[in-house]
């Protein structure tokens, strides 16, 4: 981060320099290239230097004092009562340089004397030094503008990354709380089965401790992840409910948020399991870089709405908030009841890339 803001203050100094540069040319070199008919005095050479440097502390002065302690603290009377004392005062002090080197008396400057020099004024330096304050208060509003656009920029993404945090801390009780219940219930039922259920426990904890802290993780681990999953809820479930889970075989670099599609297949089995002749169907596939998850299951009798059949807690909540920070805009959610069939259907597609 260092090295940016250094290689940047580097760039900001070439151009300023070769600003100033380019405008010492026109100052000193445009009278005596481009009108090279008429003869100027050597005093003329001194009265540009000296206006190029009222210009140069016009710039600076207005960036790094006038704009950030009136005009950017609001103080805007104070702001103009400093432009219009600057501008009279290098127009003054121009004008006294001019009587200094006694310009107004020698070719081409010899002339009527006007309202300006009868009131110690330089006409040409006030409309200078007031078009430098502008261009300064310009590059000064905008580089302001760019920077709190960047903090407001950055303090989003850790504020972001702060609740994706948060998020992912919840994923391991409440996941870990409905995985030891699952247990515990096959327990009951087949001691062979359960032991069996712990050893993939093991794996779905051990994913969870070293995948969920990243943002990312490779596809093929979550689908692994899902695949234990599924298989320990077989076990729980008696053999006239059938599930049927169909995940790619081939699923490349692609990577998505870890547990992130666990809530929404835990949903199925949560409202799924309606009798004992219940299906599961949950299918994942990929289409360019496009994952789709669908998944399919009977509700009972008395679930007539989507409301009742959408979970409210922190699994399906924590998915969804996940969800809409990680992907925004690259990923879209239908869920529909069947009425004739008695089944809920949901379809989540999200772009990876």
């Amino acid at each position: 981060m260092s090295m940016k803001v250094s290689k940047f203050n580097n760039i900001r100094v070439l151009v300023h320099l070769l600003s100033w540069t380019l405008l010492a040319f026109a100052l000193l070199g445009y009278p005596y290239t481009l009108k090279k008919e008429i003869s100027y005095p050597a005093e003329f050479l001194i009265k540009q230097v000296i206006h190029l440097c009222i210009m140069v502390i016009a710039y600076y002065m207005n960036s790094y004092y006038f704009v950030p302690y009136f005009l950017f603290n609001k103080r805007y009377v104070w702001y103009v009562i400093s432009i219009v004392c600057f501008v009279l005062f290098a127009s003054f002090f121009m004008s006294f340089v001019s009587r200094l080197l006694d310009l107004h008396n020698k070719e081409p400057f010899l002339q009527i004397p006007t309202i300006w020099h009868r009131l110690y004024l330089d006409r040409f330096a006030t409309w200078t030094t007031l078009i430098m304050l502008g261009i300064s208060t310009s590059m000064s509003i905008m580089t302001k503008w760019n920077k709190d656009s960047k903090r407001l920029v950055h303090l989003e993404h850790e504020q972001v990354q702060m609740e994706l945090t948060t998020l992912r801390a919840q994923i391991h009780p409440h996941f870990l709380f409905n995985t030891l219940n699952s247990i515990y219930a096959l327990s009951y039922l087949d001691a062979d089965a359960s032991r069996k259920a712990l050893a993939q426990t093991s794996r779905l904890l051990r994913y969870q401790f070293y995948e969920v802290k990243h943002t990312l993780t490779p596809l093929a681990n979550e689908l692994a992840f899902i695949k234990d999953y599924v298989s320990i809820m077989r076990l729980r479930t008696n053999n006239n409910i059938h599930i049927e889970l169909l995940i790619p075989e081939e699923t490349g670099d692609f990577q998505i948020a870890p547990m992130l599609l666990i809530s929404y297949i835990e949903n199925v089995f949560k409202h799924g399991i309606t009798d004992d002749d219940a299906t599961i169907f949950i299918k994942i596939a990929m289409e360019g870089d496009i994952l789709t998850l669908k998944t399919k299951n009977k509700i009972g009798t008395f679930s007539n709405s989507l409301e009742e059949l959408e979970i409210k807690g922190v699994g399906m909540s924590n998915a969804k908030r996940r969800l809409e920070l990680l992907y925004a805009s690259r990923y879209n959610i239908i869920t529909e009841v069947d009425e004739v069939n008695r089944t809920y259907n949901l379809k989540l597609a999200i772009q990876l890339t």
